[in-house]
């Protein structure tokens, strides 16, 4: 049976642990290391554990998803975000059949549609990118046409790409 919770303060080597049994993205870094979660996660002022839930399978995490606002709006006036995003989102490799991943991405809706958001985006960029800037590289990309998973995943729930942006490398 799988569940779905909030973040706890003892999750990050679970997620660590998820992040690196994947295959590594284009400019994702690896190994993701527990001082990555304090830096660019969990440090920020308007981090909340409710926004970043967790699968699990038996007691076991197996795949989490990062529901987001614009740090502007997570930490504003108190007024309903237009938009969020579903910043982060992965699935242990050895569960590929694309259920876990869909109850995450619901669950991660309903989080943001409760906080008021009309307008949900996969992956964070521009605007909305709270969360994991220097973990791919220089900034969030939304979500890479090469992360094959991660495009099926979201495809399958429905949403549709919206700007393609070329990655430059020297």
């Amino acid at each position: 049976m799988i569940h779905c919770r909030p973040f706890r303060n003892a999750d990050p080597p679970a997620l660590s642990r998820i992040w690196n049994a994947e295959s590594p993205v284009a400019d994702m870094i690896q190994p993701l290391k527990l001082l990555h979660w304090d830096r660019f996660v969990l440090s920020k002022p308007y981090f909340t554990a409710s926004g970043l839930l967790l699968a699990l399978r038996d007691d076991r995490a197996v795949g989490y998803v990062h529901a987001s606002l614009p740090g502007s709006d997570a930490v504003g006036d108190g007024s309903a975000p237009r938009r969020g995003a579903l910043s982060m989102l992965h699935v242990a490799p050895d569960l590929e059949d694309g259920a876990i991943a869909r109850m995450l991405i619901e669950r991660g809706e309903s989080v943001l549609r409760e906080r008021g958001v009309a307008t949900i985006q996969a992956g964070g960029f521009d605007p909305i990118d709270p969360f994991y800037f220097g973990l791919y590289g220089a900034a969030t990309p939304g979500v890479r046409v090469s992360d094959t998973r991660r495009m099926a995943w979201f495809t399958a729930a429905g949403y549709q790409e919206a700007k393609r942006y070329q990655v430059d490398r020297k």
